[in-house]
């Protein structure tokens, strides 16, 4: 397989909860990696309703969110039915200051 990646990246694999402007309920994730243009996150269920979108991370012993306005640049599901998402980040991330 062809690597296409231009940045290195770094292994994350940490539960966070996420929350998009718009839904009404925290959905829960794995990030799964990170690099400087973006990051991978896996889930159960479906995480985003538009291509690009503000989305609010808390990582797993933190309770500040941190919001990411980000684009999905690609997204697959595996045979168990986990989503794997590419996200390339547009601004941020910042810490949410509520």
């Amino acid at each position: 397989m062809d690597e296409r990646r231009q940045t290195a990246r770094w292994e994350v694999k940490k539960e966070a909860a996420t929350w998009i402007p718009g839904t009404k309920s925290l959905n829960y994730c794995i990030i799964e990696d990170m690099h400087l243009n973006g990051m991978g996150v896996s889930c159960h269920t479906e995480l985003f309703h538009k291509q690009e979108t503000a989305v609010f991370f808390m990582l797993e012993g933190n309770l500040d969110f941190i919001e990411i306005e980000a684009q999905i640049v690609w997204k697959t599901i595996t045979d168990t039915g986990r989503r794997l998402y590419g996200l390339s980040f547009r601004r941020g991330p910042w810490p949410c200051v509520w």
